[in-house]
């Protein structure tokens, strides 16, 4: 009985995979056709993007950029979450609460995840990374 429940509790933890295990998965979700495809680049976007390296972000980039085809919004958006040229740290106040963020550029917004952008009356610096 005690092996079930240390199964159940490994269960609810985050699952654990390498710099190309991830781009594996990237590519099937980048060229997938079901519900999946657009859960796996948002969470690349929202979560796994921060947990890379500087420098695995990079390569992320340059992989997508020169290897897959651009067919839509959502890939758009994952390469400007990935490009070190859209990257930037804005400074936001609504007159009580001040802020810094870091965003990302994309279609004349600074987003923080795929669904969050930075209200354009609030952003009081910006500044490239």
């Amino acid at each position: 009985m005690k092996k079930n429940a240390e199964l159940e509790a490994q269960a609810d933890k985050q699952m654990t995979i390498d710099y190309f295990e991830f781009l594996v998965l990237l590519e099937a979700a980048w060229y997938g056709v079901t519900i999946l495809r657009h859960s796996i680049l948002i969470k690349a976007m929202n979560i796994w993007y921060h947990a890379l390296s500087k420098h695995d972000r990079l390569r992320a980039f340059k992989y997508m950029r020169d290897r897959l085809e651009v067919k839509d919004g959502t890939h758009e958006r994952l390469l400007a979450r990935f490009n070190p040229d859209c990257q930037y740290r804005v400074h936001l106040d609504n007159g009580t609460d001040s802020d810094t963020v870091e965003c990302y550029y994309f279609e004349r917004e600074y987003w923080t995840s795929s669904f969050q952008c930075c209200e354009k009356d609030f952003i009081l610096t910006v500044q490239s990374i």
